[in-house]
């Protein structure tokens, strides 16, 4: 049978990590969470029509966390991706960004906003996660002009794109995934006009003793876990580690992980349940 399996509810805020712990016991094909007010979320989990049976035992786990009006829906085969396209609008992120998700119909950003154009893409988003905007916002005070800016695990290019945009004198993107590199460079291509950033499938390594003025890397705090040694090498004596991707209620571990790698926080920010550090050579 063609099409997937849909389940439905309502979550409260700040139960992400509830929310994952659930979902690692049952074959699912991703999760969408939209906060829709009032301390609530709005939850989606999209599952294989083969995993009829036991959506219906992930349904009754959901309502055992406290998930409200859970129901179990089939949906017929179509491409997500591009209904999303369509629903797209642009949006504004911090005081001057202007986030553009529909390439086909640039629109014109506000008067002394910044245009990043950016499609959404199979696990590479368009700029919409809290990890995502806090970085944006932290860019906007941070000092890429005329410097030498790293962006870890680029996916779409958005980073590397905003920080080419500040007038950073070059941009590195490294992924470890050659689709993100394929998609990152569609990404600066589609820019009017086209922007030039250094595109580079593999690992820190690959870098080789390059000291850089700004670091940037928004990937999950377990990734992030085993880099911190080589992106304290890659950071110039001067220059500034900027983190995101993992949850206010992981603070205390990553500070502690940066100290062992001498590292000071030296900058913070918070969106939602998510956080960002600036460090810098202790």
């Amino acid at each position: 049978m063609a099409g997937y399996i849909v389940v439905k509810c309502g979550l409260a805020a700040g139960r992400d990590e509830v929310l994952a712990e659930v979902l690692s016991e049952f074959q699912v094909l991703g999760a969408q969470i939209e906060t829709i007010g009032r301390g609530l979320t709005s939850v989606l989990v999209y599952a294989p029509a083969s995993e009829a049976a036991s959506t219906q035992e992930l349904a009754r786990s959901l309502a055992a966390v406290g998930a409200t009006d859970v129901t179990v829906e089939w949906l017929a085969d179509r491409d997500w991706l591009d209904e999303y396209r369509r629903q797209a609008q642009p949006f504004s992120v911090g005081t001057r960004w202007w986030v553009d998700p529909v390439p086909g119909s640039v629109s014109l950003p506000p008067c002394g906003r910044i245009p990043l154009v950016v499609e959404p893409s199979c696990a590479f988003g368009s700029g919409s996660h809290e990890s995502t905007q806090l970085m944006l916002c932290h860019l906007e005070v941070l000092e890429v002009e005329n410097r030498l800016v790293l962006d870890v695990g680029t996916g779409s290019g958005i980073l590397a794109l905003a920080a080419h945009r500040l007038g950073a004198n070059r941009v590195v993107g490294l992924d470890v995934d050659s689709r993100a590199v394929f998609v990152a460079r569609r990404t600066l291509r589609r820019q009017i006009p086209p922007v030039s950033v250094l595109l580079v499938a593999g690992t820190l390594g690959g870098l080789g003793g390059r000291a850089f003025d700004a670091v940037l890397c928004n990937v999950l705090w377990e990734t992030q876990q085993g880099l911190l040694a080589d992106l304290r090498r890659l950071l110039a004596q001067s220059g500034s580690l900027v983190l995101a991707g993992f949850l206010k209620s992981e603070e205390e571990e990553v500070v502690a992980e940066l100290e062992a790698v001498h590292l000071a926080v030296s900058g913070r920010r918070e969106l939602g349940d998510w956080l960002l550090l600036e460090a810098r050579h202790g």
